[in-house]
């Protein structure tokens, strides 16, 4: 489902380029921006690339940004599709980077 997914596979990229980086994925609190500005807070991004890993952070479809959880070393990046709500069908489905 490529349109729907745009930017999930980058993301995917450089959460794993942060990852190597700094011992850890970021935390919901840091969320994705950590991608694109140095976080504070725990955990501590011991050696953040100072270029960034993202110059901004994608858009899905609906030109809404991705939403990010991170618990326990594993983190979801997701979409709530055009209806902007949980759950749904068709075009209204979730979009879950996990299940591309």
């Amino acid at each position: 489902d490529q349109p729907r997914s745009r930017g999930l596979g980058d993301v995917y990229k450089r959460q794993e380029l942060y990852r190597l980086d700094n011992g850890n994925y970021p935390s919901t609190d840091q969320g994705l921006d950590a991608l694109v500005n140095e976080p504070s807070g725990f955990p501590e991004a011991r050696r953040w690339n100072r270029d960034g890993y993202l110059k901004k952070l994608p858009k899905d479809p609906w030109d809404e940004g991705y939403l990010y959880f991170s618990e326990d070393r594993k983190y979801e990046v997701y979409s709530y599709g055009a209806d902007l709500q949980e759950g749904g069908e068709g075009v209204d489905a979730d979009i879950l980077l996990t299940e591309l």
